[in-house]
This record gives C-alpha cells, sequence and structure tokens, in this order.
C-alpha cells in the first residue's frame, strides 16, 4: 500500500493497524509529520481513557518495548489529544519503545524539530537502567545495524542533521558523568565510530584530559587513544597532560604506556618536573613493563632522584621484574561482619556485586540467626526474584541471593517449582542454601566459600569445615561438595588429608568423606555419586586423566580427562540465517550427554555435538574465573559463548568481565584459554579488542606458548574478521618489545596455515612486516617461505608477501 492509498483509507484504527500502515508510509521518501500525525488521529485507543499517559511513560522508561508505543504517543501528542511531561521518563521511553517500525526514529528526528530539540539530546544525560539504557536496546535490536540508536545517531550526522561538533561534545560529557561501564560503552563507541578529526580532537582537548580521572576503563582508553592522535599531530599541549594524567596512572598496561610515552616527549624543555612526577606514579604500577618504561623516561629526563632504590640487602637483580610474573597475588578474602550484613546484601541486590561478594553474601546468609535485620532488603529482593528483573542470558548474584532471602521468609518465587535438570553448580548450590533456610534454622557452615580473590579453598579449612559440620550433625549439601573439591588448593594436602574422619558422624557423610579423601590424595576408589567423584578426580589430578574413572567408562572431557572441546566451525544452514547473523557457526564435540551429570562439575558439553551455547549466560560471566582455579580452560569454555557473541554484537556486553576472569585467572592456560584469547581479539567493539590486546601482551609466551595461540587462530579464522585481528595484534605489539616479538612469531606460526585469499589476510601482512621491521626473516621457517611464494598479482597481500621475501637471508 502507497502513501496515498494509505491516507485514502478512512476509520478507526487499531494500534497494529497503525503500525502497518505507518510502516509502508515511512518506505516512501514523499512522507510528512503532518501525514503521520492525521494517521495517528484516527488510532482508536484513546490515550486519556483507556490509559494515563503519564504511566505509560514511566512504564516504558523501565521495560524495552517491542511495539513502537512512544510513536503513537508522540504523534497523538503532536496532534494535541494528549499531554506528557518531557521529563526523564519521557526520554527513556523514546529510547525503549521507538524502534519497532523500521526507519521510526530516522524520520520523527528527521521531521520532528522540536523533539530532536528538546528531548534527543537529553540521552547525553539520562543513563537509564535496567531493560532501557541506549547500550541494552541497540543489543536487542531486532534489526540491521543502522537501525540501531547508533546507527540512527551516525547517520543523523552525516546528514547535517545533528551537528557533528554538538555530538562529539556531548558523548564526552556523558563519559565524564560516570555511568555504568555497560552504559558508558555506547557513548565510547559511537564517539570513535566518529572518527574525530586531529582539529576535533584539539577542541576537545580539555575534555579529554578530564576523561583521564574516570572511573570506567574504557573511558580512560577512548581519552588516551585520542590525546595520542594530538600528541602524534604536536598538537598536544604535554604540560596540560601532566597536570589530568594522574588519576590514569593506575590504569591499563597500553593505557598508561602510552601516557609515559607522551608525558617523556619534549623531555629537554627547561622545566620537566610536573612531567617527571606524574610519570613516577606509574612506578607503583603492578605491571613490570608499564614500571620499566617508567624508569627509563625518568632517566632519559635525568630524574633519577625519583627512582626507587633496591633494598641494600637484595641482590641488585631483585630491582627487575621477572619475565615470568603472572597474574598478581590473590588477596585474602574474610566473612562479613554482622555489623555490614544489611548494607553489603543490599549493594549485592542492586547488582553490584562479584562471584566473591556472591559467595560471601551466601556464607553469611547459611550462618544468619536473626533474620529479623533483612527486613529492610525484602522489598527489593521480592522485586529482584520477579520475571522482569531477569537479565537476558542466565541470572546474577543478584537474582540467587534474593532467592535465598525471600525462601529465608517462607515465601516463594516466580519459577520456584521449576524443573532443576540443567541447573549449573552455582544455582543447585544457592538453591540447596535456600531449602535449608526455608526450614527456619541457619543452614551452617559452607564447604565452598572461598578464602581468597581467586576463589581458593585450602585443604585444612575445607577438613575443619567438612568436621565442622558433620559434627553438628548436619550432612553435606551436595553441590556444595563439588564447588569445594572443585575449589581446593593445592598445598598442604597430605597433611589435610590425614585428618580427614574415617568415620564421620553422620552416616550420611560417609561417601563425601571418600570423596574428600579421593580429592586430597588417598587411595583411589570407585565414589557415589559420580558428580562427587568426577569432582575429586579433577582436584586430584586438574590438568591430567583419572585412571579409575576411565576404566569405570567415564573418559570424556571433564570426567576422565582435562575439561576439552574440540571446535569446528562450519557454514550456517540456510533455514537458520532468515534471522539474521553470521553466516558460519561453531560447532563443539564433547563427551556423549547419556554420560554426563546434570550438575555438570566441571562443565563438559552437554551434546555430542551441537551448536556451542551454555546455559550459564550471566552466571558464567559472574563466576567462571573461580569455578576450577586450578584451570583457566573452564573458565574459557564458560565465557566462549559470550565472546562468540561478541563477534557479532556492536555493543560490549560483559565480554570485557571474560577477559578481566581471564587475565587473572591463576590457573594453568590451555587450548581453550589460547581460543577465548583469539576470540576476544575479534570482537567488533573496538574497545573490547584493546582490552584483548593487553591480555595478549601479558600472556603470549609467559602462559601459553606461541604453538598454542597460532592452532586457536587457524581453528577460528573461517569464523573471525581477519581485519579485527590485525588491528587488535597491532595494538597489542605497541605495549613492550616482548609483546612485539610475540605478535611476529604468532603470524609467522599461523599465516602458512590458512588459504592464502583470505578475506583480510594483507591486513595481517602489513602487521607482520611492522613487527620485523629491520630484521632479516630466518631461513628456518620455510613453511612461511614457501606460504609467501604462492602470492601472484599486484593485489596488497601480493605485494606485502613480495616484500616480506626480500628480507629473508
Amino acid at each position: 500500500m502507497s502513501r496515498r492509498q494509505a491516507l485514502r483509507t478512512t476509520g478507526p484504527l487499531s494500534g497494529t493497524a497503525f503500525t502497518w500502515l505507518l510502516t509502508k508510509m515511512l518506505t516512501e521518501p514523499q512522507t510528512t509529520l503532518d501525514d503521520a500525525i492525521s494517521l495517528a488521529r484516527r488510532i482508536e485507543d484513546d490515550w486519556p481513557g483507556s490509559y494515563d499517559v503519564t504511566w505509560m511513560s514511566s512504564f516504558h522508561s523501565s521495560f524495552y518495548s517491542p511495539r513502537d508505543v512512544f510513536v503513537e504517543m508522540r504523534l497523538q501528542e503532536l496532534a494535541g489529544m494528549i499531554t506528557v511531561p518531557h521529563d526523564d521518563d519521557y526520554v527513556l521511553a523514546m529510547v525503549a519503545a521507538m524502534g519497532a517500525i523500521p526507519g521510526a526514529r530516522l524520520f520523527l528526528l528527521r521531521h520532528d524539530t522540536r523533539l530532536r530539540e528538546e528531548v534527543f539530546w537529553r540521552i547525553f544525560e539520562v543513563e537509564g537502567g535496567g531493560e532501557v539504557s541506549l547500550a541494552n536496546v541497540d543489543k536487542f535490536t531486532r534489526f540491521e545495524e543502522s537501525a540501531t540508536w547508533h546507527g540512527v545517531v551516525l547517520q543523523l550526522t552525516d546528514e547535517g542533521v545533528l551537528p557533528r561538533e554538538r555530538v562529539l561534545a556531548a558523548c564526552l560529557d556523558a563519559l565524564t558523568r560516570d555511568f555504568a561501564a555497560y552504559t558508558s560503552g555506547w557513548y565510547s563507541r559511537l564517539f570513535t565510530s566518529l572518527r574525530p578529526t586531529v582539529d576535533e580532537l584539539s577542541r576537545l582537548e580539555t575534555s579529554l584530559l578530564a576523561l583521564l580521572s574516570s572511573r570506567v576503563g574504557p573511558t580512560v582508553t577512548v581519552a588516551v587513544r585520542s590525546l595520542w592522535s594530538l600528541h602524534k599531530a604536536r598538537r598536544l599541549d604535554v604540560d596540560r597532560l601532566a597536570d589530568f594524567a594522574v588519576p590514569a596512572m593506575s590504569a591499563g598496561k597500553a593505557n598508561v604506556a602510552l601516557l609515559v610515552t607522551m608525558l617523556k616527549s619534549g623531555a629537554g624543555d627547561q622545566d620537566t618536573t610536573a612531567r617527571a612526577d606524574t610519570i613516577a606514579q606509574a612506578l607503583d604500577h603492578p605491571h613490570p613493563d608499564v614500571r620499566s618504561a617508567a624508569e627509563d623516561a625518568l632517566r632519559k629526563m635525568g630524574r633519577v632522584d625519583l627512582l626507587p632504590t633496591p633494598s641494600p640487602a637484595a641482590p641488585a637483580s631483585a630491582a627487575e621484574p621477572s619475565p615470568d610474573e603472572g597474574p598478581e597475588t590473590p588477596s585474602l578474602v574474610y566473612p562479613w561482619p554482622e555489623s555490614d550484613i544489611v548494607e553489603r546484601l543490599g549493594a549485592v541486590l542492586a547488582g553490584n556485586a562479584d562471584g566473591i561478594e556472591f559467595e560471601l553474601a551466601l556464607a553469611a546468609l547459611a550462618t544468619l540467626t536473626d533474620r529479623s535485620v533483612l527486613a529492610p532488603l525484602m522489598k527489593v529482593a521480592r522485586k529482584r526474584t520477579e520475571p522482569p528483573d531477569w537479565p537476558r542470558g542466565g541470572q546474577t548474584a543478584a537474582m540467587l541471593i534474593a532467592r535465598v532471602v525471600v525462601r529465608m521468609h517462607g515465601e516463594t518465587y516466580y519459577g520456584a517449582t521449576g524443573s532443576a535438570k540443567h541447573d549449573t553448580v552455582v544455582e543447585r548450590r544457592s538453591d540447596e542454601v535456600g531449602r535449608e533456610l526455608a526450614r527456619g534454622m541457619p543452614a551452617g557452615v559452607l564447604l565452598a566459600t572461598p578464602e581468597d580473590s581467586a576463589g581458593g579453598v585450602s585443604p585444612a579449612t575445607l577438613v575443619d569445615r567438612f568436621i565442622e559440620r558433620d559434627q553438628a550433625g548436619r550432612g553435606v549439601l551436595p553441590a556444595d561438595l563439588v564447588a569445594a573439591l572443585l575449589r581446593v588448593s593445592a598445598d598442604g594436602r597430605a597433611a589435610a588429608l590425614a585428618r580427614v574422619p574415617s568415620r564421620p558422624v553422620v552416616d550420611a557423610n560417609g561417601a563425601a568423606a571418600d570423596a574428600l579423601r579421593y580429592a586430597l590424595g588417598g587411595k583411589m576408589r570407585a565414589i557415589e555419586p559420580l558428580e562427587w567423584w568426577i569432582a575429586a578426580a579433577r582436584a586430584r589430578n586438574p590438568l591430567g586423566d583419572d585412571p579409575l574413572l576411565i576404566a569405570a567408562g567415564h573418559d570424556y572431557p571433564g570426567a576422565g580427562t582435562r575439561t576439552s572441546v574440540t571446535e569446528e566451525w562450519e557454514p550456517t544452514p540456510w533455514k537458520d540465517l532468515w534471522s539474521g547473523g553470521s553466516s558460519m557457526r561453531l560447532m563443539v564435540v564433547g563427551g556423549p550427554s547419556s554420560r554426563i551429570e546434570p550438575l555438570r562439575p566441571t562443565c563438559a558439553p552437554t551434546t555430542k555435538r551441537r551448536r556451542y551455547s551454555f546455559e550459564w549466560g550471566n552466571t558464567g560471566q559472574i563466576f567462571g574465573d573461580f569455578v576450577c582455579p586450578a584451570d583457566a580452560d573452564v573458565a574459557s569454555l564458560l565465557g566462549l559463548q559470550m565472546l562468540l557473541s561478541g563477534l557479532e554484537s556492536v555493543t560490549e556486553f560483559g565480554q570485557a568481565e571474560i577477559i578481566d576472569g581471564l587475565a587473572r585467572h591463576r590457573g594453568s592456560w590451555g587450548p581453550l584459554s589460547a581460543s577465548a584469547l583469539v576470540l576476544a581479539l575479534g570482537q567488533r567493539p573496538a574497545l573490547t579488542r584493546i582490552h584483548a590486546a593487553e591480555l595478549f601482551a601479558a600472556a603470549v609466551p609467559r602462559r601459553v606458548s606461541v604453538a598454542t595461540v597460532a592452532d586457536a587462530f587457524v581453528r577460528h579464522a573461517p569464523g573471525c574478521v581477519l581485519p579485527r585481528w590485525a588491528t587488535a595484534l597491532a595494538d597489542a605489539s605497541s605495549i613492550s618489545p616482548e609483546a612485539r616479538t610475540a605478535v611476529a612469531d604468532t603470524l609467522s606460526a599461523f599465516l602458512p596455515r590458512i588459504p592464502n585469499n583470505s578475506r583480510g589476510v594483507d591486513k595481517l601482512l602489513d602487521v607482520l612486516i611492522a613487527t620485523t621491521e629491520g630484521q632479516a626473516l630466518a631461513d628456518a621457517d620455510p613453511k612461511l617461505r614457501e606460504w609467501l611464494e604462492t602470492f601472484r598479482g599486484s593485489s596488497r597481500a601480493a605485494v606485502n608477501a613480495r616484500a616480506l621475501l626480500a628480507r629473508y637471508r
């Protein structure tokens, strides 16, 4: 139906009919705002009679709407039929409930001048939350990227409808408001996508400098990268940078390295006091490469008085960082004091908790005797268990704790009677505690509560907790024992083994004692239930095989052998492409589902071959990095699904947390950790790739070999965008000389194993040329040479290949 036919129709319209007709009209460029208003006048929904429009605005400021309710409301407002206050709720309603009709956002913002000037610019001021924020709405937009708010703003800026300089300034102004990292990321990505020129950045220099004090890592990265562009163009006021940069000297490695480089420039100037004092702040940075760069800069500036003095009692080499330095030593964590329970539990229910804080909250609730202190939190706890508060992709620490709190008070929650067949260890464990507390008595000490920030539990503490529960006449909670066994540390196992009771007070604890002895190195014997046996075997030898489990037929990954999967990319079937998405999909091959227990203690795949996905969702994001502290591959397996989503999503929604978790994980890296790193380097959001580049520089080859990483690149090349890898590896190579070498070695090992006509291979060759500049390539690498000789023609890749061949000696 054409615009003319739509306008000729008569009679009242339902909301559905209005949406259909407006969709048809918006496909024609001659449609005007008056045409749309005329159509809206015929909507039979009587807003003042059927609904309170103020309430409707408030409702859609909290919940994402698949229907364009705001379009109807706005057009009827322009027709004079309703009046709605233009408050914060109105702004968020526009964000959440204007987008289901293709082209509606562009149409209204192009033609409705008052909406654009009075309401639109406030999206840079109003943060939102829950389901409604620019980041979250864009994440779940059903249409192509150009239909997202990000795409709409870019298009209107290109058209000149939105002044470019005002959009850039508004992005930086939003970043100064210290919104949550998830929300701030939308403004960071928009600013980066606009690709501001040096002149534009120069006019925004003051705002960029102010962002260096932000508590949000990606915001600092945007500021540093922009200032770096000014520095390269010799347009940066380095003395002003010295005044603003102090808060950022404890940021990520790549950011601080660039700041040091900028600050040491012009070291021959008369007064470098402020610059040197700021660089000295980096001497306390946790990364050795940053400390080394700061020391070199201070020496060149003649400020050796600011350098740390090695202890005279220590050998001279003690002042040098170890090249094998890994993650920071975990810090001890302590149970909550009773005086802090309400305040800290309130923070958990508000969603401001990591996995460790969740564990401490669960432990505090399990032993709480005076439940009346939780009365002020009951309202928010009930709300957290309701369906509208469920985050997409899984359950959060807030919801799991809320369920426990509600059950403590004899109440139930939505879904409480559902099947737990596919619950994860974390979910099953919190459910166990809730069931115990629902009986009106404390659940007692929990076995798996971590003692340090890495999630570890010492053998001595685990045995002490087991004895305490047993002597109190309490049986072991099944999932609690699974979690505890997977977390038990290696030191002190022999002494703890000798203290495990041979005949527990509670008969039902006999099998638990057997599992405990098995995990600590005792006699090998079959254990029931199977999930305890598997968890004990993984604790006994996390990276090796368990001969007894294998002999019993449990030889699949995550049980008798180390957690692993075989990753294979394949074309997505045509029938699965109708809703959009990638043309390739990742399949995993693991153990047969009939032989894996529902608890999945070590997270082995649940089918023989399937498209990669796990039910962990946000639970895996929060808890994955310390499910099994000895094996980083377990955490990586839990994070792969989110990283796979990041290959396609324009929005960052948790991938940075996966990368951070892998960086701080103290366990051994294997093929799955290498896969996680490679997928992180291929994320669609540029800021996430920068985050991954820092991890590459820190991990390769210190924690994982070049060969293992190269294998991962080969496995995932069919499903990733190679130019993204190129930009990320280029960023990694700029961090340190060691990282530069690691990038060159990885590319040399990886490139000969992919087709020479792979899209984007020229970009990877650019990086290889840059990282081997001034070096002759060794004849000892015949595979790379043979691969380079296969290039023909005048393409960029062929030119790069010939340039590299010329450097063979």
